[in-house]
C-alpha cells in the first residue's frame, strides 16, 4: 500500500515537494498499522509471563484459540509455565550461549540453514523484480514519469488478491506448507522464463508479465514466514525468524550492485536471475522437511529424525 501511495503521489504532484513528500506518503501505512497494533494486538504472553502477570498471559493464550476455534486443542486449559522470577545477568548470558549453541547441533544445523537459504533466495525473486522493473520501464523514451508511476501503482495492487489467495490456501485448506510453497516457487520458475522471451518485445508484454511475476514471486516469500515458524521451536524462533528475515534485507542491499550490469549488458537477465534463485528454491524447499501440527516448545523436544521428509538430507538415525 505504501508503494501505491507513492505512485499516486508522483502520479498526481507534478509540482509539489519532491522526495519529501513521496517519503511522507510511503510512511503513512506504517504510522496506521503501528496504531492498530497497539490497539487491537495483545501483548506477547512471553513478555507477560516474564513481567510476573501470568493470568494476562493465559487469557490472551485462550482468546487467541477462542479466536481460531481451538480451544479443543489447548493443553491443560492454556494454563502457562511461570518464568523464574529472579534471573541474574549471569545466568541470562548462559542461556544465550546456549541458545547459540543448539544451533549447530542436530536437527538445528540442518533446518535454520535451510530457512535462511530458501528465504534469502526467493528475496533475490521478489527485491530483483522491484529494482529491475521501473528501470526496464526507461528504456522507453515514449513512457512518461506519469505513466512510470501509474504502472508502478498497478505493479503494487497485483499482490493483494494474491495474499487474499494465500491467506486461504494456508489456513482454509490441508495443503501442507512445504507442497504450497513448492508449487508457488515452480511457478514462479515458468513466468520466469516466460518474462525473458518476451520481455524485450515491448513495454505492454514487459508490464503485463511483471504483473504475472509479481503476484507470484511476493507470495512464497510472504508464506515463509508461517513455514519457518512452524519449523522453528518455540526457543529459536525469533532468534530463526531474525536471521532468516534479516538476511533477505541483506540481499536487497545487494541486488542493485547486480542488477545494474546486468540490465545494462541485457534487460532480460533480471529475469534468467529470478528463474535460477527460485529454481534452487525450490530444490531446497524439496530437501527441507514436512511441518507438523506441533509446535515444539525447545530443541530437545523435537524428533531428531525431523527431516524423515527431506530427501536430500542425512537421515539421522540416533533418536
Amino acid at each position: 500500500i505504501g508503494i501505491a501511495l507513492m505512485g499516486f503521489y508522483g502520479w498526481n504532484c507534478e509540482k509539489c515537494s519532491w522526495w519529501r513528500g513521496m517519503l511522507a506518503a510511503g510512511a503513512v501505512p506504517d504510522a496506521i498499522a503501528v496504531l492498530l497494533v497497539y490497539v487491537y494486538i495483545p501483548e506477547s504472553p512471553r513478555f507477560m509471563l516474564s513481567q510476573g502477570r501470568n493470568a494476562e498471559a493465559e487469557a490472551v493464550i485462550r482468546s487467541i484459540a477462542e479466536m481460531n476455534g481451538t480451544e479443543a486443542q489447548l493443553l491443560h486449559d492454556g494454563a502457562l509455565r511461570p518464568i523464574k522470577e529472579e534471573h541474574s545477568q549471569a545466568e541470562a548470558s548462559a542461556e544465550s550461549w546456549q541458545l547459540l549453541g543448539e544451533l549447530l547441533q542436530a536437527p538445528m544445523n540442518r533446518i535454520l540453514p535451510l530457512v535462511v537459504g530458501i528465504w534469502s533466495l526467493l528475496a533475490v525473486g521478489l527485491f530483483s523484480q522491484s529494482f529491475a522493473y521501473p528501470v526496464l520501464l526507461e528504456r522507453d523514451p515514449s513512457i512518461t514519469a506519469f505513466d512510470q508511476y501509474w504502472l508502478m501503482i498497478q505493479l503494487a495492487f497485483i499482490e493483494i488478491p494474491g495474499l487474499l489467495v494465500l491467506i486461504w490456501v494456508l489456513e482454509g485448506t490441508h495443503v501442507g506448507r512445504r507442497e504450497i510453497l513448492l508449487v508457488l516457487s515452480l511457478s514462479s520458475i515458468v513466468v520466469a522464463a516466460i518474462m525473458v522471451l518476451v520481455s524485450d518485445k515491448g513495454t505492454t508484454w514487459l508490464h503485463l508479465g511483471s504483473m504475472g511475476l509479481r503476484l507470484i514471486v511476493v507470495l512464497p516469500y510472504e508464506a515463509m514466514y508461517i513455514f519457518a515458524a512452524e519449523l522453528l521451536p518455540t526457543s529459536h524462533r525469533s532468534l530463526g525468524l531474525a536471521l532468516g528475515n534479516g538476511s533477505t534485507k541483506l540481499i536487497t542491499m545487494l541486488m542493485p550492485l547486480v542488477l545494474m550490469p546486468l540490465i545494462h549488458a541485457w534487460g532480460a537477465a533480471v529475469f534468467l536471475l529470478i528463474l535460477v534463485a527460485e529454481g534452487l528454491a525450490s530444490l531446497l524447499l524439496w530437501a527441507s522437511p514436512h511441518t507438523e501440527d506441533v509446535l515444539y516448545d525447545c530443541v530437545d523436544e523435537m524428533p531428531r529424525a525431523l527431516n524423515e521428509s527431506a530427501p536430500l538430507l542425512p537421515k539421522d538415525t540416533t533418536a
